[in-house]
């Protein structure tokens, strides 16, 4: 009687994790091929959320319990000439965190993740439960001028935690 109890136990576990990978297959694709438009508008000092944009800056279902975003990327609209500054908290993620900017290719049209290139935007240490604040200037986000960018925060895995769009003014 036992046996077959674990072997239904077991067939939904998998299942589960079928779920959850197929849940988070789908919050990859909004990451990444959903229209980049609207922003969570936010404040530096004091830190405030203005206005909220339910797509952006969720947690990916993989990582729910993992990480979570203690304050979200602020200011958000922010000037080229300033920094966009955000908190992780993580149970340690596999190879750490590591921003990028969703960015079309001029010579190809191809639409790809570029890592931003601010020293403050790679947490490689965050593969330890903690606490890691992100402060990233606008104009490694804004590679193409002023305008609104997706900016997608991977683990060292290349799994989507969480995504947003910040705009970027003169």
């Amino acid at each position: 009687m036992l046996r077959p109890t674990l072997a239904v136990l077991v067939l939904v576990l998998a299942g589960c994790d079928s779920n959850q990978d197929a849940e988070q297959q789908l919050f990859e694709d909004q990451a990444l091929f959903s229209a980049v438009e609207g922003i969570t508008e936010t404040e530096a000092a004091p830190y405030a959320v203005v206005a909220r944009d339910a797509s952006d800056w969720r947690i990916g279902p993989a990582y729910v319990n993992r990480a979570s975003l203690l304050q979200l990327p602020a200011p958000n609209p922010v000037r080229l000439g300033e920094a966009v500054s955000f908190l992780v908290d993580t149970q340690g993620l596999p190879g750490g965190l590591q921003l990028y900017v969703l960015l079309e290719d001029p010579g190809t049209g191809n639409v790809d993740l570029f890592p931003i290139a601010d020293p403050n935007a790679r947490q490689p240490e965050a593969a330890q439960p903690g606490f890691y604040p992100f402060s990233i200037s606008a104009r490694q986000i804004a590679l193409g001028g002023a305008g609104l960018y997706r900016v997608v925060l991977l683990d060292g895995t290349s799994g989507v935690v969480t995504y947003g769009d910040i705009e970027v003014t003169n």
